[in-house]
């Protein structure tokens, strides 16, 4: 062949294929610069969430979610608090410690998100964290959670839990079949921040009801809730034998007396109220003692409960003497959140307001429906109820508090409910299980008593007891992993050689 038989191209061709390969180097250009950039997107925004993030929690029965209580407890921390995890694995044999450990960490990480005064770490050989925990528990056990912080003037103060109490595993496989830290922990920090045990002094010798009672007429629901959130400790007040009310009352609880007070001993009452006192009543209307001195009393304290039964003609519960309440006046603090919401009064009189000086208020807790009426012939022989002429009807209160302020000192408060009832296991377990909105009503009542506002909660808000939590499976985090880091680049490179492969056509 002649090199004259060679073909030449023209300069149009040359150009063209030259343009050709031009494009082609600036489609796998951008391919690699756009499979570059959507690496580092993806490094970036993984390296920020790392350390702000927000997590929403779209289970069924919000596992990984803690409650609207819980928040309220944790962002009532107004000094550190650390919390050391002490994880030790060799030579545990209970294969579901470290899904236990998981979760726990991962509870961890939303309660200090909401505070920032909580921290916590795990303990390692030489840190400080270690020589804390040796500090103040000479020798830190293994799989064990310390909390530490200080009191006001600055004394340490702490609690331990070890974490095979936060979870119900089955140790030969692995599964955590329950997860119950959230209540564990939350209440060790209640505990805490207490500077100390409120003390609470339960009256006896009229007949009271048992507060620590465990059945139908008992009030253990609500008070092993109270006892254990509150830091409060339960002591018994025999008037007639102590003649006062001891100097480290908080509070004064009235349960249900069903015979009258005498004078000393409401004497030693209002000397109490005049000192900044606070007390939490509870009226059983269905008994024949007037209680006249003791209604005295409260009448002295801004609030007047009435000899009266009052009946529902709505019946929404099928029995005219149940109230499902509605009425909850939000000028209230106690009845935050309550809007909505309905509890269960049953056989309760009539209460209310009555201040008697300008530096006394009183205010409805919570009233009848529209179509009840104050009852004041009752007894075994009155039945059927019916609304007479001359009788109260409508709207009703069935609890007041009361609030009488003493500068300098603190002020005295008083929540009187007309019914007990409400306060008994009966109204407040479903079977064995707790009805939190009640309960947590409860609380806040105590809660406002004992000028612990910033802990009240949202018992609207308030979740149902949690069934088996959800437990994503083990390897979800490395599959997770691995898309993020080979998968999502690698679908840019497939669909850059797509384009590539087309255009070229």
């Amino acid at each position: 062949m002649n090199i004259s038989d060679i073909p030449v191209l023209s300069e149009p061709a040359r150009l063209a294929a030259s343009s050709s390969r031009k494009r082609r180097l600036l489609t796998w250009l951008n391919v690699s610069v756009m499979t570059f950039l959507m690496a580092a997107f993806l490094f970036g925004v993984n390296l920020i969430a790392n350390t702000r993030y927000a997590r929403i929690d779209m289970t069924t029965d919000k596992v990984w979610e803690i409650s609207p209580q819980s928040r309220q407890i944790v962002r009532s921390v107004k000094r550190n608090l650390d919390i050391y995890l002490n994880f030790v694995s060799e030579g545990q044999v209970d294969k579901s410690l470290g899904e236990g450990w998981k979760r726990t960490q991962q509870l961890l990480i939303e309660i200090a998100g909401q505070n920032p005064k909580i921290r916590w770490a795990p303990i390692k050989e030489g840190t400080p964290e270690l020589s804390e925990v040796i500090k103040q528990f000479s020798k830190p056990e293994p799989n064990t959670i310390y909390f530490v912080t200080k009191t006001v003037d600055d004394k340490p103060v702490s609690r331990a839990l070890n974490v095979k109490e936060l979870y119900e595993g089955n140790p030969e496989t692995g599964e955590v079949i329950d997860f119950f830290g959230e209540p564990k922990i939350i209440t060790t920090i209640a505990q805490l921040i207490s500077d100390r045990k409120a003390m609470v002094y339960v009256t006896v010798g009229h007949r009271e009801i048992d507060p620590r009672g465990t059945g139908e007429l008992g009030m253990a629901a609500f008070i092993n809730r109270l006892t254990a959130l509150e830091n409060i400790e339960l002591k018994p007040l025999d008037l007639v034998k102590d003649k006062a009310v001891p100097a480290d009352a908080d509070l004064v609880f009235i349960p249900a007396p069903w015979n009258d007070l005498s004078t000393v001993e409401t004497d030693s009452l209002r000397e109490y109220w005049k000192r900044g006192g606070r007390f939490f009543v509870a009226i059983h209307p269905l008994i024949p003692e007037p209680l006249s001195e003791f209604r005295k009393f409260m009448e002295s304290c801004g609030v007047r409960v009435n000899r009266d039964l009052v009946l529902d003609s709505a019946a929404e519960l099928r029995d005219p003497s149940q109230h499902a309440v509605r009425g909850f006046p939000p000028q209230h603090p106690v009845n935050r959140g309550m809007l909505g919401s309905w509890i269960r009064i049953g056989t309760t009189c009539s209460v209310d307001p009555a201040p008697i000086s300008k530096s006394m208020q009183g205010i409805p807790l919570f009233v009848s429906g529209p179509k009840a009426w104050a009852e004041e012939k009752f007894g075994p022989g009155d039945a059927p109820y019916l609304l007479n002429v001359g009788e109260r009807s409508g709207e009703i209160p069935l609890a007041v508090a009361s609030e009488e302020f003493r500068p300098p000192g603190k002020p005295s408060r008083m929540i009187c409910w007309g019914g007990v009832m409400a306060l008994t296991n009966k109204y407040n377990m479903a079977g064995d299980i707790p009805n939190d909105l009640p309960i947590t009503y409860i609380l806040n009542n105590f809660r406002w008593l004992l000028e612990r506002e910033e802990v009240i909660a949202n018992p609207a808000a308030s979740r149902k007891t949690r069934m088996k939590p959800f437990a994503p499976p083990p390897e979800s985090l490395a599959v997770i992993g691995w898309i993020s880091i080979g998968g999502v680049p690698l679908l840019g490179v497939i669909l850059g050689t797509l384009a590539w492969y087309f255009r070229r056509k």
